[in-house]
C-alpha cells in the first residue's frame, strides 16, 4: 500500500463532505463546518494548510435524521450511536474502498479508511449543573478509551497473560460493554430538549468544554462560504462561536503548534 499525502487526504475528505453536503441539500438537514475545519474556511477559503481532517456540526434534530436516513451516492459509510455500530460519541462517515487509516479501532473493532466526523450540538443544562454533567460524562469517557486500548492490545500477537491481565484491569475499573457505556453517555448528552434549551454545545467530545457552549440562537441561521471551490455551508454567525472557543482565531498559531494526528493513511 502507498501511504498518502497530506494533500491527497484532504481532497479524499472533500469528497465525502461533498457527498454528505448534497445529501443534506436534498434532504433539508442543517449542518455548519466546524472548528478547524470552519476556520480553514473563514480564513484561507479551504483547509489549513496543515490540516487532515474535516469537522462539521449538527443541531440534535437534525443530526438524528441524518444519521437514520443518510444514503451515501458514492458508497461511504456511516458510524453513529443511535445505529449500534460505533464506539464513539458521535457520527462519522467512511470510506472502505480506496483507503486504509492504522490506528486504534476508534468506531468499530475493524480499521476503516479515510472519514469526516460530525459532531451533534445539543440543549445544554444549567450552568450549576454543567461541571457535574461533564464529571460523569469524562468518567465514561475514560472508560471507552480503556477499551479501544484493549481492542487494539487484542489485535496484536501479545502472550495470553498479558491479556488477561489487561481484561482484569478493565473489569476492576467498570462495564467492559462498551456498547452500555455509550448508550450511557448517550442518554446523558441528550437529556436536555435541544428545541426548549437557550444555549446549546457540542458534549460528545470534551476537549472544549466549557468554551463550546453558545446561545441556540446561533445554530438557527446559515449562510454559503467558499470551501476549496465549493460553496458549504456555515452558521452566520461563525465570529461569534469561533472566538468563543479559539479567541483570535484569525491570527495562526505558533508553527509547533500546527500538527496533524498521528495514524499513518494509505491508499488500497
Amino acid at each position: 500500500m502507498k501511504e498518502m499525502t497530506l494533500r491527497e487526504i484532504q481532497l479524499f475528505e472533500l469528497d465525502i463532505l461533498k457527498d454528505v453536503h448534497e445529501f443534506c441539500m436534498a434532504n433539508n438537514i442543517r449542518y455548519s463546518l466546524a472548528y478547524g475545519t470552519l476556520i480553514g474556511a473563514i480564513r484561507h477559503k479551504g483547509f489549513l494548510p496543515w490540516d487532515d481532517d474535516i469537522d462539521i456540526v449538527m443541531p440534535r434534530p437534525d443530526y438524528d435524521r441524518f444519521c437514520c436516513s443518510y444514503k451515501s451516492k458514492a458508497g461511504y459509510e456511516i458510524f453513529a450511536p443511535a445505529l449500534d455500530n460505533s464506539y464513539l460519541g458521535y457520527a462519522r462517515v467512511c470510506d472502505f474502498k480506496k483507503s486504509f487509516v492504522l490506528s486504534i479501532p476508534w468506531c468499530t473493532q475493524s480499521p476503516t479508511g479515510l472519514w469526516i466526523d460530525i459532531f451533534p450540538m445539543d440543549g445544554l443544562t444549567a450552568e450549576e449543573n454543567l461541571r457535574k454533567v461533564y464529571k460523569r460524562l469524562r468518567h465514561f469517557e475514560k472508560q471507552r478509551m480503556r477499551i479501544r486500548l484493549q481492542i487494539e492490545a487484542f489485535s496484536k500477537p501479545i502472550p495470553l497473560y498479558q491479556k488477561f491481565l489487561i481484561m482484569m484491569r478493565n473489569a476492576l475499573h467498570g462495564s467492559t460493554n462498551i456498547k452500555k457505556i455509550t448508550d450511557k453517555y448517550e442518554k446523558i448528552i441528550t437529556a436536555d430538549d435541544y428545541e426548549k434549551s437557550s444555549h446549546c454545545g457540542n458534549r460528545s467530545i470534551l476537549m472544549d468544554f466549557p468554551r463550546d457552549k453558545h446561545p441556540r440562537s446561533v445554530f438557527e441561521h446559515y449562510e454559503t462560504k467558499e470551501f476549496e471551490g465549493l460553496q458549504l455551508m456555515v452558521i452566520s454567525e461563525y465570529d461569534a462561536c469561533l472566538r468563543a472557543i479559539y479567541g483570535d482565531y484569525m491570527t495562526p498559531p505558533p508553527e509547533e503548534e500546527r500538527v496533524q494526528h498521528p495514524q499513518k493513511i494509505y491508499w488500497l
